[in-house]
């Protein structure tokens, strides 16, 4: 997605950085870090400390996603929002109680991205997503729930599974991606509303 100026991102639950230096040097150029989120506090110090050294961009640190001032950000030009919340909900290698489980912060992250509305959202989360389910009669997949939500926020979406083989890791490791772009961007980059979500659900499985 080609952009004249430099997307400035809100990253939330940051880690250690790793999906925000994957976005600008790889797929959308230049970007501006303005705000980040992360709550661990061996994840926060590692990033301060690469802030320190200059191995990492220097912006403002909250450390709850809940109270995290999404609205002062609305106003912000060219604005993104980039996130990897929490897998432990979702991963096969857990209970896999989605939203029954406290770690679950979609909800904190759609109801700041309606605050906020950012142009373009990059969200990040384990294989498990496409497969799990949330509670309810209808046990609505994860993948599909957010895609949903995101469409609902005005939101054209585009999800896709890859494998960190796939870009030359030694391991599987597969991770989805989600993308929402403003439906009244001035660019889209190509992206279309995905209602086949459940032909990408199945294709994980």
């Amino acid at each position: 997605m080609d952009t004249p100026e430099p997307l400035r991102v809100i990253s939330l639950c940051s880690g250690l950085g790793g999906l925000d230096l994957g976005a600008h040097h790889g797929f959308f150029g230049h970007t501006e870090l303005i705000a980040l989120c992360e709550r661990e506090s061996y994840a926060t110090s590692v990033l301060l400390s690469k802030m320190q050294d200059g191995r990492f961009p220097s912006a403002p640190c909250w450390t709850d996603l809940r109270t995290f001032p999404f609205s002062e950000f609305r106003e912000v030009p060219n604005l993104a929002l980039f996130g990897g919340f929490p897998c432990q909900p979702f991963s096969v290698a857990g209970q896999r109680e989605a939203d029954d489980d406290p770690r679950h912060l979609f909800p904190a992250i759609e109801k700041g991205i309606a605050m906020c509305k950012p142009r373009l959202v990059l969200l990040e989360n384990v294989d498990g997503i496409a497969s799990a389910k949330l509670g309810g009669a209808d046990e609505t997949s994860v993948l599909k729930h957010v895609m949903e939500s995101l469409e609902g926020l005005g939101y054209i979406t585009e999800a896709t599974s890859v494998s960190a083989r796939e870009v030359g890791g030694g391991h599987n490791r597969r991770r989805w991606f989600i993308m929402g772009v403003l439906a009244d961007s001035d660019n889209c980059g190509g992206l279309r509303v995905c209602r086949d979500v459940a032909r990408l659900s199945s294709a994980s499985s």
